[in-house]
Parts: C-alpha cells; sequence; structure tokens
C-alpha cells in the first residue's frame, strides 16, 4: 500500500482487493481539494494521525461546509466518494 492516506479508497484502507475504482475516488478527493483547498477527511494543516484519517475516511460522511460547494458539484464529489465501489460513480 502506498501513496497519502487522505486520497486512499476505503476498499485499499481495508486492504481488499481492488481495481480502477480507487481512482475514481482520488478523483473525488482531487476535485474536493481544488474546490476547498483540503481533502475531504482531513483539513489541510491539521495534525492527526494516518489511523484517524483511516477511520474517519471508512466511517465518517463526507461535508461540505466550504462556501464554494454548490449543488452540482456536492452531487459530482458525493458520487465518486460513495463508500461502496458497487455505487461509485465509474464503477458501475
Amino acid at each position: 500500500q502506498a501513496g497519502t492516506t487522505g486520497y486512499m479508497a476505503p476498499e485499499i484502507l481495508k486492504q481488499e482487493n481492488y481495481s480502477m475504482s480507487v481512482d475514481w475516488w482520488s478523483v473525488g478527493c482531487s476535485i474536493y481539494e481544488m474546490v476547498a483547498a483540503r481533502l475531504p477527511f482531513k483539513d489541510f494543516k491539521e495534525k492527526v494521525q494516518n489511523e484517524e484519517v483511516t477511520r474517519r475516511t471508512l466511517e465518517d460522511e463526507c461535508k461540505f461546509e466550504h462556501r464554494n460547494f454548490d449543488g452540482p458539484i456536492k452531487d459530482l464529489i458525493s458520487r465518486f466518494l460513495k463508500k461502496r465501489v458497487q455505487n461509485r460513480l465509474g464503477c458501475r
């Protein structure tokens, strides 16, 4: 497992087999970061352990608190950040 925890899809964090589904998750994280200047489950300068970011990714819902999130972009990101692979945009 290599990469930045904040961009890792749940299936990587749970050490399950995965395919291109993880790339679609990362697209969602990247779009979120472009809009809010932070990752979905970790603030930019927040000091938390990787274990906490993993917990948030697996258990918490993505929050859209930044003022730049409008309806269409929230919908797009939410579709990429579906925790269940079969529900994720690009994986159906």
